[in-house]
């Protein structure tokens, strides 16, 4: 079965994007937003380190009203920290 998970950047507590995430499984939405974040992140490392940025996944709850993905529960969330030297995405469980 395909679930819709969100893939949220937040700046400071406020979400700045919303990337909507297809997967069979919360792991595959997570290697999927690792993809996609470590393609988005190049060259700009240090923008993206400041303190404040994080990304989220939830799983996508469908508002048939306004057609529109809200946030559901929280999996987890990925943070672009500095580990010998060099950027590194790290993602911490919910």
């Amino acid at each position: 079965m395909i679930t819709n998970y969100n893939l949220t950047t937040l700046v400071d507590g406020d979400t700045s994007v919303v990337d909507g995430i297809a997967a069979g499984s919360p792991e595959q939405a997570i290697a999927f937003a690792a993809g996609i974040l470590t393609e988005r992140v190049k060259g700009h490392e240090t923008m993206f380190m400041s303190p404040g940025v994080r990304w989220t996944i939830d799983t996508a709850v469908m508002d048939l009203e306004n057609v529109t993905m809200l946030p559901g529960e929280v999996i987890g969330m990925f943070d672009l920290v500095l580990q010998a030297g060099q950027p590194r995405l790290v993602w911490t469980t919910a």
